[in-house]
């Protein structure tokens, strides 16, 4: 009887044990687990905008003898900048808005030169749906720099669209939404952007246009940066 009193003090004494440990595990006499929360903060770059100096583009006076009866006619090119200049290293992406696209689309275009989606409407300041031109961006330039000097020219590409050479007015076949414009591949981080572009703007046909009257020809295009 001892002996058999002896192995039930000891299954006794087990049983304790294991009740203790699983206290311990419940938190009864300790803690078996913590939160850790991991935190950062992406800081948003400063960037300042310049277009063209604050400068509007003014192709001047155009004499009614200088248009052609049934031709268009085009102005030579006069260039305008873009500057970006930011506190850290930033990806630049653009869009280009057009105040008087609906015109465009909506009016016949008698040949005006480059691809529909490339250009901006030139109408009657005085009834902006009377459609008198058009007038495209072509890159000039675009170079990058650094605050350790490092420099880098780059061409331009369309979001989904490619590598091209002249800003989009609207993404092909989805209407009226800007297109979204990318320095290089679109993967170019730099603390400054510069660029220069060449606005070409043509006229339709004298035929097709009012000219009993003075008339101020205008087009409205908005710059709007995206910094990354």
């Amino acid at each position: 009887m001892k002996h058999v009193f002896a192995i039930s003090a000891l299954i006794a004494a087990m049983g304790t044990s294991i009740v203790a440990n699983a206290d311990a595990i419940n938190g009864v006499k300790g803690k078996d687990q913590k939160t850790l929360t991991v935190t950062a903060k992406i800081d948003a770059p400063t960037c300042d905008f310049d277009l063209n100096s604050g400068a509007g583009l003014d192709f001047g006076s155009i004499e009614p003898g200088s248009l052609k009866l049934h031709e268009i006619y085009q102005l030579p090119r006069k260039a305008i900048s873009v500057a970006v200049t930011c506190d850290a290293k930033t990806m630049v992406q653009m869009t280009v808005q057009d105040t008087y696209l609906d015109t465009l689309r909506n009016s016949k275009r008698d040949g005006l030169p480059h691809p529909t989606r490339n250009q901006f409407g030139l109408v009657d300041a005085s009834d902006p749906t009377k459609l008198f031109g058009s007038y495209v961006f072509f890159l000039g330039k675009i170079t990058t720099s650094n605050k350790d000097g490092s420099t880098q020219n780059h061409g331009m590409s369309g979001f989904e669209l490619g590598r091209t050479g002249e800003i989009f007015s609207t993404k092909t076949n989805e209407g009226t939404e800007p297109a979204i414009m990318l320095v290089g591949d679109g993967n170019v981080y730099a603390e400054k952007m510069e660029a220069v572009f060449n606005v070409e703007a043509s006229f339709l046909p004298a035929s097709k246009l009012d000219l009993g009257r003075d008339v101020n020809v205008v087009g409205e295009t908005t710059f709007k940066m995206v910094y990354m």
